[in-house]
């Protein structure tokens, strides 16, 4: 009789909450963890989703003077990470 087979035991996770949508572009004068956005408080660490394919980097928001409401900022980097250059704007979900 052979063993019985190793139960595998999943530990869930809760997925980040969807706080906010956004436009995503980039600008090669942003610096490689941060993101422009005045949509939350400067200084939280997010989340981006490319809703269209699921990609998705960590950035750390800062308010900046200049960049529209409903607008995301990255790095070109960061971008390149999400979608084509070519793409761009991208439709995103910012969580947390």
């Amino acid at each position: 009789m052979a063993p019985p087979a190793s139960v595998v035991v999943a530990i869930g996770t809760t997925p980040d909450e969807a706080i906010a949508t956004a436009r995503g572009t980039y600008r090669r004068s942003v610096g490689s963890s941060t993101c422009l956005f005045n949509g939350i408080r400067d200084g939280q660490v997010v989340t981006v989703v490319n809703v269209a394919n699921g990609r998705s980097i960590e950035c750390t928001t800062s308010i900046t003077e200049g960049v529209a409401d409903g607008v995301l900022v990255m790095n070109i980097g960061r971008f390149a990470r999400l979608a084509d250059l070519t793409a761009a704007p991208i439709h995103l979900e910012i969580r947390q």
